[in-house]
């Protein structure tokens, strides 16, 4: 299972295609596709030992958007940020405000288009 995002190759200038790939621990899914890990346990690297944790599903309620810039050269970049992963830590919380512990997994998605006097001539 993945999500297929369209970016621009750095280099070429040509569209590319990236495919986010998750792994799949059970066979319950989510509305939106994404595997029910709801329980499931998982231990983690946490301030230098192991701890454990319990995957938590989760839902985005906006769309995933995308930041973009424009260099001082002329071109432009977008990144975004997209989730596959949380794990709240068991026994763990911040001691200021007494809140869970939470880690997550992501990926960060990035493309950039420059303007054709930067990029590297065709042979």
């Amino acid at each position: 299972m993945g999500k297929l995002h369209k970016l621009i190759n750095a280099v070429t200038g040509q569209p590319s295609w990236n495919i986010l790939k998750m792994s799949v621990v059970c066979y319950d899914f989510t509305s939106d596709g994404r595997p029910d890990t709801l329980g499931q346990k998982k231990t983690v690297d946490y301030q230098g030992r192991k701890v454990s944790g319990e995957v938590l599903n989760f839902q985005a309620t906006a769309p995933e958007a995308w930041n973009q810039y424009t260099l001082e050269d002329g071109s432009s970049m977008k990144m975004k940020l997209v989730l596959l992963e949380v794990v709240r830590l068991l026994d763990e919380y911040n001691p200021a405000t007494g809140d869970p512990v939470y880690m997550f997994s992501a990926q960060q998605i990035v493309g950039n288009t420059s303007p054709d006097n930067l990029r590297k001539k065709k042979n």
